[in-house]
């Protein structure tokens, strides 16, 4: 029996379901609780955009976390930048010599969790049956989804080049002398606590078909929102030259428009397949970092793709 589903731009997709006896299909893996929960990730790709600071940057990154008997999880993370924009054209800016990095701690107490029965449809095969039209054959399986609700807590620390329009600098040789309403990009280093609710879902269903092989329904999906609340911002120096002559500035602490945000939030997804060894994942953020003197300025965006490397050292109850 083939239903349609949709057509877009001339590619219709149908689905059509087949029952599968339990004879005819095996289950291998069903219960959630065993799902990995040692994690490695690597990051070869995170790319970072920010509103106020004209900033976009790319970094490498490397991330543990561990997930104890769905109570507790902890949780670090280190990055350094690969790539960071800041505008070159800029009079006053930092010396180049330092390096974007940056790195965070967590951990969430998950304070409660449900298990709940589903029948899903498990994708079979997929075939071509006519022009831009595919029909894919489903099961329909029984199996467990795991639910977790936390709150969480950590630290961060963030490193990189920040233009900052319209400032003020100090002369550091002459505290008396230094221009005003000029943009700048020094480094900025931001240190920020933050606290939040964590939703987390899991499926760990995997079947063994004798002609179509193994399919699976194997993830980990998470979703948080913080408040973020900075615990330091520090500017580095910038310099600039005069008839080839170095004059090192500091950003004025004390002028307004150098006054940052003493709050931001974010909020974010990331989901990976947990099935085999190694596996990639995806993730999305947005929210607004304590950067900016507003809380538009603070405004950024970061997606991401990460391989992960998973153990499991669960038992079942």
């Amino acid at each position: 029996m083939n239903i349609r589903v949709s057509a877009v731009l001339f590619s219709t997709l149908f689905v059509s379901q087949m029952a599968f006896s339990q004879t005819k299909r095996e289950i291998l893996e069903e219960d959630p609780k065993l799902s990995p929960n040692l994690r490695l990730e690597l990051t070869p790709l995170n790319l970072t955009a920010s509103n106020g600071d004209n900033n976009t940057r790319s970094e490498f990154t490397i991330r543990a976390s561990y997930r104890a008997n769905n109570r507790v999880a902890i949780s670090g993370e280190y990055m350094r930048s690969m790539f960071d924009m800041s505008d070159e054209y800029r009079v006053y800016k930092h010396d180049g010599k330092k390096q974007g990095y940056g790195y965070e701690g967590g951990i969430t107490y998950f304070f409660a969790n449900k298990e709940k029965e589903v029948e899903e449809w498990m994708p079979v095969k997929s075939e071509s049956v006519g022009y831009r039209t595919v029909q894919v054959t489903v099961d329909p399986v029984p199996m467990t989804r795991l639910a977790l609700y936390g709150a969480r807590v950590g630290y961060g620390n963030i490193t990189n080049s920040a233009t900052n329009y319209n400032t003020t600098l100090i002369n550091v040789n002459n505290p008396n002398q230094g221009p005003e309403e000029v943009s700048a990009t020094p480094m900025l280093s931001t240190g920020f606590a933050f606290v939040g609710l964590n939703a987390t879902r899991i499926k760990n269903t995997k079947v063994k078909y004798p002609v179509y092989g193994t399919r699976r329904k194997q993830y980990i999906r998470e979703y948080f929102l913080d408040f973020i609340y900075p615990t330091s911002n520090t500017y580095s120096t910038v310099e600039s030259e005069d008839n080839g002559v170095k004059i090192v500035y500091q950003i004025d602490p004390n002028a307004s428009t150098n006054k940052l945000m003493n709050y931001g939030a974010r909020f974010g997804f990331f989901s990976t397949p947990t099935g085999r060894v190694v596996n990639l994942g995806y993730g999305v953020e947005i929210g607004s970092m304590p950067r900016g003197r507003t809380f538009s300025e603070g405004i950024y965006w970061n997606i991401r793709l990460t391989l992960s490397l998973m153990k499991n050292l669960n038992t079942a109850e």
